[in-house]
């Protein structure tokens, strides 16, 4: 990319499922599948196509409305420009999950813990 170009979204890149994140007034490409944020180099066409192709080839055949419904998701999960809220809600989730997978039997643990008297 030559030094004085900046690249900026196009609604046209929520076909491979990317909208737009603001960090520091600088725009970059999100993936509303996977949350993940590229760098602002990667805000073209190409490169873009190739995270969807790799990632996420399953969604090939959905069409723009599926995408759409994902970006408004995710805008509505965020509660700052830094996207704070949702990365730590997302890393709560994730460990919730790897925690119930390890332990089959966590609801009736949780259970037990809530009814208990406290000393």
């Amino acid at each position: 990319m030559s030094q004085g170009k900046k690249r900026s979204y196009k609604e046209a890149f929520l076909q491979w499922g990317f909208t737009k994140f603001v960090d520091k007034s600088v725009e970059k490409p999100q993936c509303v599948l996977c949350n993940k944020v590229l760098t602002t180099e990667s805000m073209k066409p190409s490169k873009l196509k190739e995270h969807f192709e790799r990632s996420h080839s399953q969604f090939a055949e959905k069409d723009i409305a599926f995408f759409k419904r994902k970006e408004d998701a995710l805008k509505n999960a965020r509660m700052d420009s830094s996207g704070y809220f949702f990365q730590s809600t997302e890393a709560g989730l994730e460990a919730s999950c790897a925690l119930a997978e390890t332990e089959p039997n966590i609801k009736e643990i949780v259970r037990k813990k809530q009814y208990q008297p406290s000393h």
